[in-house]
């Protein structure tokens, strides 16, 4: 008698979600020059300052809106810029469609005195020639005494292929440009191909492993890759199936068929991949197998014979699957004591690992 116990996880992928940070060393923590940034004008030093970059807190600087550090163009100097280039051409298709839009958002703060100093940020749109085809800006500011954040969202003009981020500060009052600018980002949405609505895998009464998916929207959809894994963390394709490319509404239903499941856990995930060569991965579900019978190989591993003992009868084909779930070869046993040991010949078998199926059980073999 054999018992099995199943685990199913429903998973959901949202079709939207939105890029890490694509400016370099936003916030000064390091040295602008060497990491990201280039200085049209800038100061001499004060209080530390160097490169466009000063240590918050200290000698009447305020603190830094997030980490030590800021943007701080220096002493002596009417004006000061810097700036830093984002290529964003892995967007193209979508920029030239007019559906990929960005998020600036960025903190500027001047020192407290009357009249202030100004600070601005500029957001310039340039296609591959460098020409201007559209900016976001936020004027001047003289804001005093806090920190005060500025945003903005904008879909990125057809033949965009790089974003230009320009820090500006401008003298009023005093020797130094006292602007600070701190905490910048910049980000987009990223539109992943597939919606996958559920994901689910099933154990057989013929001890193989159903995996069932559906998807309700598709978009330059190539294929779906099934992997399994023994621990969760190495995985093995065991199964490929083409995708439908773009669709919208209709649920498409999907599955395929792990004929050697591993005996004791398997685990499952989809691997999806677009048109465009970009990956993603489902959730991990998992599908136990129990048996309540004592069925052992020995020995295991092994080079010429192994026997399998445990079992009532005689007679009884196996099947030899690799870890990819290929089946390699159906043995037939060579000897039998009628007392629950059969005996295999698996010369004929590479040097590896296999699992073995029966009508019956699972087991896992090495051969020498």
């Amino acid at each position: 008698m054999k018992k099995f116990t199943l685990f199913l996880i429903f998973c959901v992928f949202s079709t939207i979600v939105f890029s890490q940070n694509l400016i370099t060393n936003p916030g000064a923590e390091s040295d602008p020059v060497a990491n990201g940034w280039v200085i049209v004008t800038q100061g001499t030093n004060c209080s530390g300052s160097l490169n466009w970059r000063i240590l918050g807190n200290q000698s009447g600087y305020p603190v830094a809106q997030q980490g030590s550090y800021y943007f701080y163009s220096g002493c002596n100097n009417v004006s000061g810029e810097v700036y830093q280039d984002v290529n964003v051409s892995a967007y193209a298709s979508n920029i030239d469609a007019a559906s990929q839009s960005f998020t600036f958002s960025g903190f500027m703060q001047v020192y407290d005195q009357a009249p202030s100093d100004s600070s601005l940020m500029i957001v310039e749109y340039r296609n591959s020639a460098s020409i201007v085809l559209d900016t976001y800006s936020t004027g001047y500011k003289g804001n005093r005494t806090a920190w005060v954040q500025y945003s903005n969202t904008k879909t990125a003009p057809t033949g965009t292929r790089m974003i230009r981020i320009r820090l500006l500060s401008k003298n009023v009052n005093g020797t130094s440009v006292d602007a600070y600018f701190d905490n910048l980002s910049l980000t987009t949405a990223i539109v992943l191909p597939v919606r996958l609505s559920n994901f689910s895998a099933n154990l057989q009464p013929n001890n193989t492993v159903k995996i069932n998916w559906q998807t309700s929207v598709e978009f330059n959809n190539d294929k779906f890759t099934i992997e399994r894994s023994a621990n969760g963390a190495d995985w093995v394709s065991i199964a490929e199936v083409a995708g439908k490319g773009s669709i919208n509404g209709a649920a498409q239903n999907y599955s395929a068929i792990d004929p050697a499941p591993l005996p004791q856990v398997s685990y499952y995930r989809l691997k999806q991949t677009d048109r465009n060569g970009q990956v993603f991965y489902s959730d991990i579900i998992t599908v136990k197998f129990k048996s309540v019978q004592q069925i052992s190989i020995f020995p295991n591993p092994a080079k010429d014979v192994i026997t399998i003992s445990g079992f009532i009868g005689v007679g009884m084909d196996l099947q030899f699957f690799n870890l990819s779930g290929q089946n390699v070869t159906k043995l037939t046993s060579i000897e039998s004591n009628g007392l629950g040991k059969i005996t295999f010949d698996v010369n004929r078998l590479n040097q590896g690992q296999y699992i073995i199926k029966t009508k019956t059980t699972v087991l896992k073999f090495s051969k020498l």
